[in-house]
């Protein structure tokens, strides 16, 4: 756990590099579970035929809040995870404006394949980091 806090600082001195590494490895392991795990409840949350599009605004935001909390003591990794948190919050947004019927359906599609291309960049994002780091 020392060896994770003084990585993340920047503090590494070459005798901890390998442990920084390793640190930099066990962030991005945590930080893939944690969005794959997001991916698979928004996936479960959009399936469900029975939810209202405000319900499944609230719980997509619910979903993003918590990731949200998650913290990753890599500052790159955190910020990619805090964008993920909001691409997810302004999914909601959208199917929550779209149960008030505040927007129409072109508006609900435009908001949601803009937040899906970049739910994809991010990922791409994270996976490019985390190809570094081996």
């Amino acid at each position: 756990m020392r060896t994770w806090t003084m990585c993340a600082m920047g503090l590494c001195v070459m005798a901890l590099v390998s442990g920084c590494k390793n640190a930099k490895k066990e962030a991005c392991g945590h930080l893939l579970i944690e969005v794959t795990e997001a991916h698979t409840q928004v996936a479960k949350v959009r399936s469900d035929k029975d939810s209202k599009l405000s319900d499944i605004g609230a719980k997509l935001k619910k979903e993003a809040k918590l990731l949200r909390e998650e913290q990753i003591k890599d500052k790159k990794l955190n910020e990619l995870k805090d964008d993920y948190a909001d691409n997810l919050k302004a999914i909601g947004d959208a199917y929550d404006k779209m149960g008030a019927k505040t927007i129409d359906f072109e508006g609900f599609l435009r908001e949601t394949s803009k937040a899906s291309k970049e739910e994809t960049e991010i990922q791409t994002e994270i996976v490019k980091y985390c190809k570094g780091v081996e």
